[in-house]
C-alpha cells in the first residue's frame, strides 16, 4: 500500500473544519503542501453555514449579511436590531472557493478522495493516514501534522447528556408574490406544534420572494424516527407569512449532534470542528467558533510555535455549565425549557443577545438578562433528573440482587 501524497499537513474532512482550516493557513500566509482528505459523502451545495460576528471574522465579506432579526412566540413577537453584530450566511461551495482563493499559489494543495479509516505514526517520522479509497482501494498520506474535523480514531465527542441533537429540515422556497424581508432573519419562531419536543421555525431571507424556510427540534435521545416536518412548514407559511403559493425548489435536513465535551486526538493530530468541541451545546452553531480556532492554528502554523497549544473552540466552564442546565431542563421539562429561551428572545436587546450566544456577556449583563428568567423550570428539571437517576439506581440495585 504505497503511499499516495506526502504533505506538511493532512486535513481530514472538507467541511466547515477543513475548508476553515486550510482558508485561514492562507490567510496567515504559510507556505506548504496540504492533502485534504474528504470522501465526498455530504455535497457542498445547497447547504452551508451561518454565524454572528462585529466584521472580524475571515469570511465575513463573503457572506450574505443581515442587520436585523425577528423573534416571536405565542402572543408576542420582537425585532431586534443586531448593530454593532450582524448575522451572516455562507454556502458551502462558496466556503470551499473562499478556502481555495485563500490558499492561492502559496498552498499546494492535493485533493485526496476516499474515507480516511486510522491515524498513526509512520517509520519515517510524522503520521500516516489510511484512506480508503473509492471502490476496494486503499493509500495512505504521510504528513507533519493532521488536522482532523472527523474525529479519527477518537472516541465520540458526547458529554453527560448523549443522544441530544438538534433535528432540521428546510425548503428553500420560492414565493408568487413578495413574502420575505430583505436584510431581515427570523432567528427563532416558536409559533408552531411543539408536539416534538422545543420546536422553533427559521427563515433566511434571499430576496423579496426566496428564503430558506427551516423548522428545527430539540430532541434530547438518539434512536427517536426522524420527524415529519413538512405539513408543519407548510402551516406555518401559510399562516405566519401569508404565503400558500410557493415552490420548494430543493431542501436541506440532518441532525447537529449537541456535544458537551471534546474528544481527544493522538500526538501531533490536532482535532478541528466538531470533535474539538466547536459546536455550542445549547445552540448547534460553530461557524464562528471554528473560525477563531482555526486562526490560533493557522498563527502557530505560520510562525512556527507549537501547534498543538494553540487555544481550542471549546465553552469554558461558566458557559459549558449554562449549556448542560438548558439542555437538562430540555429532556426534564421541555414546556418549561421553551419558557426560558422566550424569556431571553423578549428581555434582551440585540447585542446583548449577540454577546450572550457569542460568550462574550460580561457577568453583571448575564446577571440582568437571568433576573428576567423563569429559574423555577431549571429548578425543576434538575429535581426531575436526580429523581430519575435515583429510581435507576434503585431498579438496578434490584435487579443485581
Amino acid at each position: 500500500m504505497a503511499p499516495r501524497s506526502v504533505a506538511d499537513v493532512a486535513i481530514v474532512g472538507a467541511g466547515a473544519g477543513g475548508l476553515s482550516a486550510l482558508a485561514h493557513l492562507g490567510a496567515a500566509r504559510w507556505r506548504g503542501r496540504v492533502a485534504l482528505i474528504d470522501d465526498h459523502a455530504q455535497p457542498l451545495a445547497p447547504r452551508g453555514w451561518a454565524w454572528w460576528s462585529r466584521g472580524d471574522v475571515l469570511l465575513d465579506d463573503d457572506a450574505v449579511c443581515l442587520a436585523r432579526v425577528n423573534v416571536a412566540g405565542w402572543g408576542w413577537a420582537r425585532e431586534l436590531d443586531l448593530a454593532p453584530w450582524s448575522y451572516r450566511a455562507l454556502g458551502r461551495d462558496a466556503v470551499k472557493r473562499s478556502a481555495r482563493r485563500l490558499a492561492g499559489a502559496r498552498i499546494d494543495v492535493v485533493n485526496v478522495t476516499g474515507h480516511a479509516t486510522n491515524v498513526g505514526p509512520c517509520e519515517e517520522g510524522g503520521l500516516e493516514v489510511e484512506v480508503k479509497a473509492p471502490g476496494s482501494g486503499r493509500t495512505t498520506v504521510r504528513a507533519r501534522w493532521v488536522l482532523d474535523s472527523v474525529g479519527l480514531g477518537t472516541p465520540d465527542a458526547t458529554g453527560a447528556l448523549s443522544g441530544a441533537h438538534l433535528d432540521f429540515h428546510g425548503w428553500h422556497v420560492q414565493a408568487r408574490r413578495a413574502t420575505f424581508t430583505p436584510g431581515v432573519l427570523t432567528l427563532m419562531d416558536f409559533r408552531t406544534p411543539q408536539t416534538d419536543g422545543v420546536t422553533f421555525v427559521y427563515v433566511l431571507p434571499r430576496s423579496s420572494t426566496e428564503a430558506l424556510v427551516e423548522r428545527t427540534a430539540y430532541l434530547m435521545s438518539d434512536g427517536a424516527p426522524p420527524l415529519r416536518h413538512e405539513d408543519a412548514l407548510r402551516r406555518y407559511l401559510a399562516e405566519h407569512l401569508a404565503c400558500a403559493d410557493f415552490l420548494a425548489v430543493d431542501e436541506e435536513c440532518g441532525t447537529i449532534p449537541l456535544v458537551v465535551a471534546p474528544a481527544h486526538a493522538a500526538a501531533r493530530t490536532v482535532l478541528i470542528g466538531g470533535p474539538a468541541g466547536a459546536v455550542k451545546a445549547s445552540t448547534g452553531y460553530a461557524f464562528a467558533r471554528i473560525q477563531r480556532h482555526s486562526a490560533a492554528l493557522a498563527s502557530a502554523f505560520a510562525d512556527g510555535s507549537d501547534v498543538s497549544r494553540a487555544p481550542g473552540p471549546r465553552s469554558s466552564r461558566w458557559y459549558a455549565a449554562l449549556d448542560r442546565a438548558l439542555l437538562t431542563a430540555l429532556r426534564e421539562d421541555p414546556d418549561g425549557a421553551r419558557r426560558i429561551l422566550e424569556a431571553l428572545l423578549r428581555r434582551a436587546s440585540g447585542p446583548q443577545l449577540m454577546r450572550f450566544l457569542d460568550e462574550q456577556a460580561p457577568l453583571t449583563e448575564q446577571l440582568r438578562l437571568f433576573a428576567g428568567l423563569p429559574w423555577w423550570c431549571f429548578v425543576r428539571a434538575h429535581v426531575r433528573a436526580a429523581a430519575g437517576t435515583l429510581d435507576r439506581r434503585r431498579r438496578r440495585g434490584a435487579r443485581l440482587q
